[in-house]
């Protein structure tokens, strides 16, 4: 087997000990050339999981290209003797200081119980351990994983390699059947769609400040944030300003519906990338009349549906939100996270 590169400098000798992998198997950092591979691979899983589609190439080559992401350390690639695609594992720790990285894994189907899952966990567990040590000593630190929901295979290998099932995430849909009805604004609000690119960094501040109050969400320079916003949502395939539509309150942004003009998993429905107001504008009723008027504009165009994911414990209420649009959950999705060290928490757990 050759040996994979976790990092420059360290654990190249302790590969083949760490990932433990059957007879015939190698492993090595993926590339973007491998980014058709591994779609095929990410959609075989998709498929045998939740009967879908999920990906494309485009949206991951995106990914894959994140600010802060390194593929030479940040990701590995699992192939079988004939060369092929059998696993493909990455980590997201783009957030500093990082104290929960996200790690992503799958198996092809055709090489499960193989011990290909327990060596991708492997992988992702001595990737943690490095951004542990780079991480403020006082600081709560957790690996962080998530499946779809129901898919036992993989709940019994990350229970079995010590993660816990700690929160879930809702995929929820509204298909539009019949007229959808119009908006009713606070008294004091319009609505306004955004000017690219002249307000991408007032959209990105407000979008920030809602965030705030999202489950755990960190606080982080503007710079970096900024870079993964634009990087993410201006530079998908999928955007479209005509999408983004601008709650305003006079010159102030009280809230905002970023949409793609498709979900990747379905092209005849539009997706709600972000929906997000901000504090002093709650409990008005601008949330849902934004979702609405995104509704419309999506049935106008001629799509059929729209989509979105929203943590299912939202600590803003957004599942009553959405249920109170029309919107039913479509799909569960199971968060994971196994603790490497306890400490301070500083991540938003809860509204003040």
């Amino acid at each position: 087997m050759s040996d994979v590169r976790i990092t420059e400098n360290d654990m190249l000798t302790e590969t083949k000990t760490l990932l433990n992998l059957p007879p015939g198997y190698s492993a090595r950092p993926a590339t973007l050339e491998d980014v058709p591979a591994i779609t095929r691979l990410l959609n075989r899983t998709s498929q045998a999981m939740i009967g879908v589609e999920d990906y494309n190439e485009n949206e991951l080559r995106k990914e894959l290209q994140a600010p802060g992401l390194d593929l030479q350390a940040d990701s590995l690639a699992i192939l079988s003797a004939d060369g092929d695609l059998a696993a493909y594992v990455d980590m997201f720790a783009l957030v500093k200081p990082q104290v929960y990285p996200m790690t992503f894994g799958r198996v092809h189907p055709d090489h499960m119980d193989r011990g290909l899952g327990s060596a991708v966990l492997a992988w992702s567990q001595a990737r943690a351990e490095q951004h542990l040590a780079e991480a403020p000593e006082h600081l709560r630190f957790a690996i962080r994983a998530f499946t779809y929901g129901g898919w036992q295979p993989a709940a019994d290998l990350l229970a079995g390699n010590g993660y816990s099932l700690f929160r879930h995430a809702f995929k929820m849909r509204r298909d539009f059947n019949g007229d959808i009805e119009a908006p009713d604004w606070p008294e004091g609000v319009r609505i306004e769609t955004y000017r690219h690119p002249d307000g991408a960094e007032a959209v990105y501040r407000a979008l920030d400040e809602a965030f705030q109050d999202h489950f755990g969400h960190i606080h982080e320079p503007f710079e970096a944030g900024y870079e993964r916003f634009t990087h993410f949502l201006i530079g998908d395939e999928a955007f479209d300003p005509d999408l983004w539509f601008l709650a305003k309150d006079g010159d102030e942004i009280a809230g905002v519906a970023l949409c793609r003009k498709w979900d990747d998993e379905d092209r005849t429905a539009a997706y709600v990338a972000d929906l997000g107001v901000r504090r002093q504008w709650r409990k008005r009723g601008l949330g849902r009349a934004l979702l609405l008027h995104a509704f419309r504009a999506m049935q106008a165009r001629g799509l059929k549906a729209a989509t979105l994911h929203v943590d299912a414990g939202s600590l803003t209420g957004a599942v009553r939100l959405y249920e109170n649009a029309g919107m039913h959950v479509h799909r569960r999705i199971d968060r994971y996270e196994k603790l490497l060290r306890d400490g301070e928490e500083i991540s938003t757990t809860a509204l003040d």
